[in-house]
């Protein structure tokens, strides 16, 4: 928890960037054009906002 508070910036990015994914992903829902290509990036998203989220790069003291 201490990691996350410390690195705020990278994790508030890292949430955005997953919420963003989501938000996508639930809009080819409601509008029932899921292709394979929107996916697999939103897929690609989803998991590139986790490694910010876990991304440990503060300086640390």
């Amino acid at each position: 928890m201490n990691s996350v508070l410390t690195n705020w910036k990278t994790t508030l990015a890292g949430a955005a960037t997953i919420l963003t994914a989501l938000g996508d992903i639930a809009s080819h829902l409601s509008a029932g054009s899921i292709g394979s290509g929107s996916i697999e990036t939103d897929i690609v998203t989803i998991l590139a906002g986790f490694g910010l989220v876990a991304a440990k790069d503060a300086n640390s003291k």
